[in-house]
């Protein structure tokens, strides 16, 4: 957050998904909103989590990791 504001920028959303098997990531997904817009400096509504399952193949689908991808929008600093 703060080298993006540094250089002139804002945050203006964020996109993640979470591919796993388990845990579901519904039960917790306020909670990483919230922690994750805090983190950014952003409100929880300019926030968005979800996850998705890897169909039970490869290394995502036997459990042994999970992969995360995320976007962000970001605008120059008014």
């Amino acid at each position: 957050r703060y080298h993006l504001r540094d250089a002139g920028w804002i945050v203006e959303n964020v996109d993640v998904t979470v591919v796993c098997e388990e845990p579901k990531i519904a039960p917790h997904r306020d909670a990483m909103r919230q922690v994750l817009a805090t983190a950014l400096g952003v409100s929880d509504g300019a926030v968005w989590v979800k996850g998705k399952t890897n169909e039970l193949m490869g290394w995502i689908g036997r459990e042994e990791g999970l992969a995360v991808m995320a976007t962000a929008t970001v605008l120059p600093r008014r």
